[in-house]
């Protein structure tokens, strides 16, 4: 029996035909008797996903876990849809197919009450057992921003709802959480870094997004609005926002090889005026720092 009364909403969506919902579940369970919303919004491309969604939402028997169907095709549509919900003061965004730790989840707020952003720690698994478990934690010092834009997936990021306000989420298939984490500002508002594990993160599996080329294509679109984003905005770009940049003009030379090249070009004409924007110490500062960080991966590997 619950006895708090839910202060945090995990916003999940849901896509894929035949998809395993075994990862859902098990954190699902743990929600269990945690002051936790959950908001699952199912991308309905499968009447046998929708079923077995009813059912594992029936058998849980937890009134503060949610489902609701429709017709999206992202998701960032679907999470837009789950934030028509949001009631509580905080709100996470985790995926179906990875691994959330609800307890960590209200751990963390516990320490940070007052944080308007807490960032933490996850691990890389994978699905097709190739590796073990590598754990990624975070280190609050001068290179906390370049940090998080080498892996700034929005699934280790606890909001508060003030902070998201009217933010939609782009719906572009690729991308989109990192447009979004640089509209709503997040890293001048981030408060606290946690060390604590909120999130298990899964590779390899062929379902993922990641893994479709098509999906990958649309990064393109993400990187076009992103210009366009930072070349109207008067200030000039971050750490974090650099490093993000870069990762995205880098995927965008890399898919529009194989689309369309020049009207990819043609919008690289915003290039000249975002690099005005970026402090050339701070390119240096991320260069070192990916380099440094090659050295080690290197090293040990050896």
């Amino acid at each position: 029996m619950i006895q708090e009364k839910p202060y945090v909403s995990i916003i999940t969506p849901i896509s894929g035909a035949g998809i395993d919902l075994s990862n859902l579940r098990h954190w699902l369970v743990k929600t269990q008797n945690l002051p936790i919303k959950t908001v699952l919004i199912h991308d309905e491309v499968d009447q046998q996903v929708h079923t077995n969604l009813e059912l594992m939402v029936k058998e849980l028997s937890n009134p503060y876990i949610m489902l609701h169907h429709g017709k999206f095709g992202s998701p960032g549509a679907a999470r837009n849809k789950g934030l028509e919900y949001l009631t509580t003061e905080r709100v996470v965004f985790w995926d179906s197919d990875d691994i959330g730790e609800p307890h960590n989840l209200i751990q963390a707020i516990s320490d940070h009450r007052d944080s308007n952003v807490i960032v933490g720690s996850f691990t890389i698994n994978s699905d097709l057992q190739v590796f073990d478990t590598q754990a990624k934690s975070l280190k609050g010092d001068q290179n906390l921003e370049i940090q998080l834009g080498m892996n700034p997936g929005i699934w280790r990021y606890i909001f508060k709802r003030s902070v998201i306000s009217d933010t939609q989420f782009s719906t572009t298939r690729m991308g989109e959480d990192q447009q979004f984490l640089i509209e709503i500002q997040a890293i001048p508002k981030m408060l606290s870094i946690t060390p604590l594990i909120l999130y298990n993160y899964f590779v390899g599996n062929p379902n993922h997004l990641t893994s479709q080329y098509s999906a990958k294509l649309e990064v393109i679109q993400t990187f076009n609005s992103m210009q366009k984003f930072f070349v109207n905005r008067p200030e000039k770009l971050n750490l974090f926002e650099i490093t993000i940049y870069l990762k995205l003009l880098w995927s965008t030379m890399k898919y529009s090889k194989r689309s369309n090249y020049f009207g990819t070009l043609a919008s690289f004409s915003y290039l000249f005026f975002i690099s005005r924007k970026i402090a050339p110490s701070n390119l240096i500062q991320i260069v070192g720092f990916v380099r440094h960080q090659r050295e080690i991966h290197y090293d040990e590997n050896e």
